[in-house]
């Protein structure tokens, strides 16, 4: 009896405390259109509060906000007006990909054989063929090695050959989107791609004086090759101390990491280790490692992966050679022949996971990649990048999404030339919510305070955990875009856009009108 009391007991208090704050929540269908609308003006002028401290010329910045639930804008402000986006051009790309692909679509690798098996000899070629899996990974080639033994292959008298030709031929970014400055190199955007197409040398010095530097190469492959001089050093003494540079700015034959010499002793910089990358004629890509590393310490660095297909095939024949299936013949870059093909193996990837790497982590590499796919999968246009622009703006203009003004050369939103309103964004959100996409949307913005590029902004605040929204970010542009839910639990949709000198200072705006949405409850507010 006292146990059933007891449980009772606890019934009761978790159906009142569930019954006070559903009530306290919903005090906003007690109040009057006027009590309503004096709440609204309330939110504007906090709004406007908040904008009047940044102390910026109000034609650098759109702001709109949008109640999903009375179908209605709260706040309109140069709603029309052209801005350059950065990565909210992500966005974009997101509603082309999902439109034209679909929320199931799976991104295939697939491993093809010419010739004939006969008593485990593969007489003929492998073949590799991909189709844009942009998180293709060393975990992926050692499956396809197991379908191989599985399929009863024990001897390959022929080639490892990879197919790039999904995609058209342009792997740089800046060189379709025709943009006139450098803002950020990216990885070659390739069909075909291997750890995101980016090459890490692990560098490390044992204990003994004089001996060479241990160097290892991820993903290693036969057409990457090491030349190694590196020397173990007795001391710092004559060395540069070192600390990471910025991995986002250099690509190409640079360096994505290096080391900036910070303080030095005794002056000979000479004797310090250097890593470079070169790539030859025939597509080979050589690290050289010099230099002197002091005993007992390591050094990471990164490249891109200049020549992906080649790498993959590489890669793949050493995968096969070391799971004792023997290769006769080389690697190299050719065409499947589909007409006499036959498959071996296929690799999946869940369109949705590339997109939820590339949305939260504002990836541009992942991002491109997405774009030339949209591009590519129907081969209308020689162009994947021009095909991808004439797909998306298409379907905004059948989606009556507003975008007369809108300019997109790129699909991550490097270019500086893009350009969205923030009327545009505000409907394509509206567009998410009201289909069936909602709930992929919401998987894939970052969230305020726990993930993605909103990990570490509005902690502690009442934006944390109700913020879903896209980050952009340029040395002249910053955005953000997404949902909020309010203290009555009402589902607001909000475009902050802003073009000038201080981007940086205009991300603490950000910040602030989020919490401020956050906050927004209905009351008799008296004016």
């Amino acid at each position: 009896m006292k146990k059933f009391f007891v449980y009772s007991s606890l019934v009761f208090s978790v159906i009142f405390l569930w019954l006070f704050s559903n009530f306290s929540y919903a005090q906003k269908d007690v109040f009057s259109p006027e009590d309503s609308l004096k709440s609204i003006n309330f939110l504007r002028k906090q709004i406007y509060q908040v904008l009047q401290r940044f102390n910026e010329d109000k034609n650098n910045y759109g702001i709109v906000v949008y109640s999903l639930d009375k179908n209605e804008y709260y706040l309109k402000h140069n709603m029309e007006k052209s801005f350059i986006p950065a990565s909210l051009t992500k966005l974009f790309t997101t509603l082309g990909a999902l439109s034209k692909l679909g929320k199931d679509y799976k991104v295939k690798t697939y491993v093809y054989y010419d010739g004939y098996v006969k008593k485990g000899i593969l007489e003929g070629n492998l073949y590799i063929y991909g189709t844009g899996d942009a998180l293709f990974s060393i975990s992926d080639l050692d499956d396809i090695v197991e379908d191989v033994k599985k399929y009863g292959i024990k001897k390959i008298n022929g080639n490892i050959i990879a197919d790039p030709s999904f995609f058209d031929g342009q792997t740089d970014r800046f060189i379709y989107s025709g943009d006139f400055d450098v803002v950020q190199k990216t990885q070659p955007i390739t069909s075909i791609a291997i750890q995101k197409n980016i090459l890490t040398v692990y560098v490390t010095a044992g204990s003994i004086y004089g001996k060479s530097v241990n160097v290892q190469v991820v993903p290693s492959s036969d057409a990457i090759k090491v030349y190694n001089s590196g020397k173990v050093s007795r001391s710092l003494g004559y060395h540069k101390h070192y600390e990471d540079f910025n991995t986002n700015s250099f690509g190409g034959g640079e360096l994505l990491t290096q080391r900036k010499p910070t303080s030095s002793r005794n002056g000979d910089t000479k004797k310090a280790l250097k890593v470079s990358s070169e790539v030859d004629s025939n597509g080979i890509q050589t690290i050289w490692v010099t230099g002197n590393l002091p005993a007992g310490t390591s050094r990471t660095f990164t490249f891109f992966i200049e020549n992906p297909p080649l790498v993959v095939a590489g890669a793949l024949k050493g995968r096969l050679e070391t799971a004792g299936i023997s290769v006769s013949g080389t690697f190299s870059i050719g065409n499947v022949p589909f007409d006499k093909a036959q498959p071996v193996s296929i690799v999946n990837r869940d369109l949705v996971e590339i997109l939820k790497e590339m949305v939260k982590e504002s990836d541009n590499y992942l991002s491109e990649t997405v774009f030339k796919m949209i591009g590519a999968i129907d081969k209308k246009m020689t162009s994947n990048s021009k095909e991808a622009i004439r797909y998306i703006f298409n379907l905004l203009d059948s989606l009556k999404i507003p975008c007369l003004e809108c300019k997109m050369f790129d699909g991550s939103g490097l270019s500086r030339r893009n350009r969205f309103t923030p009327e545009a964004i505000a409907s394509l959100l509206i567009y998410f919510i009201n289909s069936q996409k909602s709930v992929i949307i919401d998987s894939l913005l970052p969230i305020a305070g726990y993930d993605g590029t909103l990990k570490g902004r509005m902690i502690g605040t009442t934006a944390q955990g109700k913020v879903f929204a896209k980050t952009g970010t340029h040395s002249n542009a910053s955005g953000l875009a997404g949902f909020v839910k309010t203290l009555d639990n009402e589902r607001l949709v909000f475009v902050f856009m802003y073009n000038g000198g201080r981007p940086f200072s205009f991300k603490k705006i950000e910040d602030e009108l989020c919490t401020v949405l956050s906050s927004f409850f209905y009351s008799n507010i008296q004016e």
